[in-house]
């Protein structure tokens, strides 16, 4: 359990935290950022993702209170998982499939489960989703000027990360998927996942959310398919790293960040918006994420192996 601590009004908390960030350092121990007027700039791992009170419920004398002691568990473990899925990737040869199934322990199911809970619950597409949510809401008992102060939104987050993950870790299957050399994966403001706002479970829920330039991690619960292996890992081609880089333009609204390869601006993130995809009636869909999604569902051990 994470010890609690008296809030710090001011206090900055990171939704991007320092100790993944780092991961997109170049060689000047800077990150990359673009906006989506075109503005480009440089910054050190502490001066990004971060929102002042994020998660400080301050509300007046003995009832402040913070959560952000909550998050210091996948904060500590983001580096030695990285490391882990870096060092999982096997480059497939020229005949060989692209997709193997790796030995994942429970105990790195657990931590990384943790870990992309935190990023979801925290991420500022959920801020976004509370704040509208309670506007709407507000709307509908007649608010003459709806408002939604940071203690609220971040009151509603709170218990958010435990439940996600929760599900993460108790269901669904896992795909890693590695970028091609010379390709990299980016980061931003948003990603694609459909997690709800509130304590209930999404209807076949997802996640897409890169933990490095090299390494991005792929989570849902499919509907149907093969019940083992639960990790698959993926070599993927330019065109579905590409994919993965716009999903986090169209889901970002003020920033993307990247290490060495900047990527072009898509017009969705143009926009600056937190934006969705929307694939055949469905929300958070897309052919391509379809498809990578069906080949885990789908892969089958070679005989003779067992695996989790």
């Amino acid at each position: 359990m994470a010890r609690m601590r008296a809030p710090i009004p001011g206090e900055e908390h990171h939704w991007w935290p320092k100790s993944l960030s780092k991961s997109w350092c170049n060689a000047e121990g800077r990150i990359q950022s673009l906006r989506p007027n075109g503005w480009r700039k440089a910054y050190v791992p502490r001066a990004i993702g971060r929102i002042p009170d994020g998660h400080n419920v301050l509300v007046g004398g003995p009832w402040n209170a913070t959560f952000e002691p909550l998050y210091d568990r996948p904060d500590n473990d983001f580096p030695t998982l990285v490391t882990w899925l870096s060092e999982l990737y096997r480059k497939p040869a020229e005949t060989a499939p692209r997709s193997y199934a790796p030995v994942f322990p429970d105990t790195m199911r657990a931590r990384l489960a943790h870990c992309l809970a935190s990023l979801i619950a925290r991420n500022p597409t959920m801020r976004d989703s509370v704040k509208r949510t309670v506007t709407y809401y507000q709307d509908r008992m007649g608010f003459a000027e709806p408002n939604v102060p940071k203690h609220l939104v971040a009151k509603n987050i709170e218990h958010l990360y435990l439940d996600f993950a929760k599900r993460i870790e108790t269901s669904g299957k896992f795909a890693f998927l590695y970028a091609p050399e010379g390709m990299e994966f980016i980061f931003g403001d948003g990603f694609l996942h459909n997690f709800p706002n509130v304590r209930m479970h999404a209807l076949n829920p997802r996640c897409l959310i890169p933990v490095s330039p090299a390494v991005s991690v792929l989570w849902f619960a499919p509907t149907s398919g093969l019940v083992l292996p639960k990790t698959v890992t993926i070599a993927l081609r330019p065109e579905e790293v590409a994919f993965c880089n716009q999903t986090i333009q169209v889901y970002s609204k003020e920033f993307i960040y990247y290490r060495m390869v900047e990527p072009p601006l898509h017009e969705g993130f143009a926009r600056g918006e937190h934006l969705i995809y929307e694939y055949d009636g469905r929300e958070h869909a897309d052919p391509v994420l379809d498809a990578l999604m069906d080949e885990v569902a789908r892969y089958r051990l070679p005989s003779g192996r067992s695996i989790g």
